[in-house]
């Protein structure tokens, strides 16, 4: 379910009025990882999406829990298949933003 606090838009400017981008990720029933990267202006000012929708998209998605780690400027998705990182989206500054903290996670085979 959706938090009641993003239900009920106690901070109306941060939940329901601004499309943003934004970065989430939730893990389902079956603890599959799901990772949700929503882009946003310039590449399409309406395929951003409010907190709210966020947390719905993941319902549908699958997650039983989500967070949503950051937005804006900063929502970077990098992959790195072992030739080199490659850029997965479109960030709103035309490159990556200079943060100070990311998230990784590494995958390794099973059979490894």
């Amino acid at each position: 379910q959706v938090d009641p606090d993003i239900r009920n838009c106690t901070q109306p400017d941060v939940y329901c009025e601004h499309l943003r981008p934004r970065t989430s990720i939730g893990i389902s029933a079956g603890d599959y990882l799901i990772i949700v990267l929503v882009e946003g202006p310039p590449s399409d000012p309406r395929a951003a999406l409010t907190l709210e929708e966020l947390a719905k998209l993941h319902i549908l998605l699958g997650s039983v829990d989500a967070i949503a780690m950051d937005g804006g400027g900063s929502t970077t998705l990098v992959i790195d298949r072992g030739d080199g990182a490659e850029i997965l989206n479109s960030p709103t500054d035309g490159s990556e933003r200079t943060v100070s903290n990311h998230l990784v996670i590494f995958v390794r085979n099973r059979g490894n």
